[in-house]
């Protein structure tokens, strides 16, 4: 009975395990631990896998990964842009920058390898929930994962047309920053500084003498309008003085006439 007992015990503390094969066969295992394996597969297969199948696997395998670049190289060592690219996750980011990278080698452009930028880390405490446990509080921690790409000796239509692609094939998620310098001789800023200099001193002398124009317009319209104002009040008390003068003259002829009708009488 007690051998019974512990036979069952230990049938109970197995585990079956299945494992496909690339083949298509499956095989069927018993092992008392998670390390250990036991294949129960029929006297007459082989449970090696063939060399066919373990080429399948590694070329499967290889077609998910980007291809080994060359660095090109850096005849004048100019640096010309910079490629900035941010991320909550690592694993798009690192995707991004690879895609990034093989697209400037196919271009031509030389880059640096990768740098790892330190992580920007944010902590945020917000209430776990509203009304009773509006006092219990839950952190939340964001994380920013940054690479930067250099990129050297190269034209800027070349670098824009790179920008380009990469905008238009963009991964979710990931954010692009570009840091584009240009080179030029010396004392060519400084001319082009003064001219810039000159069109603007030249604008805003127009735009004082515009200003100038529209100020004595305003004036005269003012004045104009002033004048005719004054001219309708004279013209207004003009009027009315007459009316007064007609109206004294008919009371005192009014006061006559009641005069001789008393001396009359």
């Amino acid at each position: 009975m007690s051998g019974f007992i512990a036979s069952s015990i230990a049938s109970s503390s197995r585990r079956r395990i299945a494992s496909v094969r690339p083949s298509g066969v499956i095989s069927k295992g018993i092992s008392t631990t998670p390390s250990a394996h036991l294949d129960l597969a029929p006297a007459g297969t082989n449970s090696v896998e063939p060399p066919a199948a373990a080429a399948l696997t590694q070329s499967r395998v290889q077609l998910l990964s980007f291809p080994k670049l060359t660095p090109l190289p850096r005849p004048h060592g100019i640096h010309v842009a910079s490629l900035h690219l941010a991320a909550h996750h690592p694993y798009p980011l690192d995707l991004y920058t690879s895609f990034s990278l093989h697209a400037a080698h196919s271009l031509g452009i030389p880059t640096s390898n990768p740098a790892s930028l330190p992580t920007v880390t944010s902590l945020y405490t917000v209430p776990k929930s509203p009304f009773v446990h509006k006092k219990s509080q839950e952190n939340f921690e964001r994380r920013n994962h940054r690479r930067v790409i250099k990129v050297w000796d190269a034209d800027r239509g070349a670098i824009d047309l790179w920008l380009r692609y990469l905008r238009r094939n963009g991964v979710g998620g990931v954010g692009m920053r570009a840091e584009v310098f240009e080179w030029v001789e010396v004392g060519e800023v400084g001319k082009e500084l003064g001219a810039l200099g000159e069109k603007m001193q030249k604008a805003a002398e127009g735009m004082g003498r515009e200003v100038e124009e529209k100020a004595e317009q305003l004036k005269k319209e003012f004045s104009e309008k002033a004048e005719e104002q004054s001219g309708e009040k004279e013209t207004e008390e003009q009027s009315g003085g007459e009316k007064e003068a007609e109206v004294k003259q008919e009371e005192r002829e009014n006061v006559k006439k009641v005069e001789e009708t008393v001396d009359g009488a």
